[in-house]
């Protein structure tokens, strides 16, 4: 009896300490096995979780970065993607729209940096027109044609030759014109203040310098030989009439001279005669010349400037 005690005793304990079977545990699947799991039907369930329980061996991730990316990649497209949320490629625009608004938009560019640059060049184009328009309508003459209606006066080359011709002429008239009112001056101090006279000499001494200056620039003139009668008689009143005229005033004043006093009055008289003509000859030139101007300078004569000075 006390071995059979000692025997169930025995299988007693050894029931007890016996070693248990391990409750199989089942491990906490992924988020992506486990939304598939859920996917699948009900007989692959158990295929997946008993391929699950196998450890499966950890694959080597490449070291290469752009391999890393294309993984990553993966495993983002396979997980779970709400209704709510998009991904980025819905919000990109097509490639081809890309393309095509970019093609536009530079031939817009291309559009407008062209009717920019005919534009400029039309308004270049039109200020010059305006601007010679202008001018011609401000050096154009106006004269009464045969019906006395005013009509534009129209000039040819020749026309135009021979108005350069007259304007110099004209040049030179006003300079010996200038040259004269000097002197007229020099004799109104004169008359109003005997006592002057040696200052008049000295003044007529330096008024003979102007005159040398002008003989030296109307003999080197260039011009046409029809005005050459007229340079001639310009050249002459300057060189003969007022230049001795100068002379002998001076001589008369500085040594009382009565033959340089004499001498004086002569070239003085011949100095008004020959100026009249030259100026009747450049008033005709200047009629007969076509666009010529302020011809009403030939009205000038010696009495209407003593005149002018003396009222001053």
């Amino acid at each position: 009896m006390k071995n059979k005690g000692l025997l169930s005793s025995r299988m007693i304990d050894s029931e007890n300490t016996a070693p248990r079977p391990k409750a199989n545990k089942q491990k906490k699947l992924p988020t992506f096995y486990s939304n598939t799991i859920a996917e699948l039907p009900k007989s692959d369930e158990t295929n997946i979780v008993s391929k699950q329980e196998a450890k499966p061996q950890k694959e080597k991730r490449p070291k290469d970065k752009k391999a890393k990316y294309y993984i990553d990649d993966i495993t983002k497209q396979s997980a779970p993607i709400s209704q709510n949320t998009t991904t980025q490629s819905d919000n990109r625009p097509n490639r081809p729209e890309m393309v095509d608004d970019a093609e536009i938009k530079i031939k817009r560019q291309r559009f407008i940096k062209r009717v920019s640059i005919i534009a400029r060049i039309l308004l270049i184009v039109v200020s010059v027109y305006l601007c010679f328009l202008i001018y011609g309508l401000a050096n154009t003459d106006f004269i009464y044609d045969e019906n006395g209606k005013v009509a534009p006066e129209v000039l040819t080359v020749s026309d135009i030759r021979d108005l350069k011709e007259y304007e110099q002429i004209q040049a030179y008239y006003l300079r010996a014109r200038i040259i004269y009112e000097d002197i007229l001056r020099l004799e109104y101090k004169l008359s109003l203040n005997p006592e002057s006279a040696l200052q008049i000499a000295m003044d007529c001494t330096k008024e003979l310098e102007v005159v040398d200056k002008y003989l030296t620039d109307i003999n080197g003139a260039e011009y046409d030989s029809k005005y050459y009668k007229l340079y001639e008689n310009m050249a002459n009143w300057a060189k003969v009439d007022v230049a001795l005229y100068l002379q002998y005033v001076s001589e008369a004043l500085t040594s009382n001279d009565a033959e340089a006093e004499k001498n004086a009055l002569t070239f003085r008289d011949n100095m008004y005669n020959d100026f009249a003509s030259i100026s009747k000859n450049t008033a005709s030139l200047a009629i007969a010349t076509k666009g010529a101007e302020n011809i009403g300078i030939y009205e000038w004569s010696p009495e209407s400037f003593i005149e002018s000075i003396s009222s001053n």
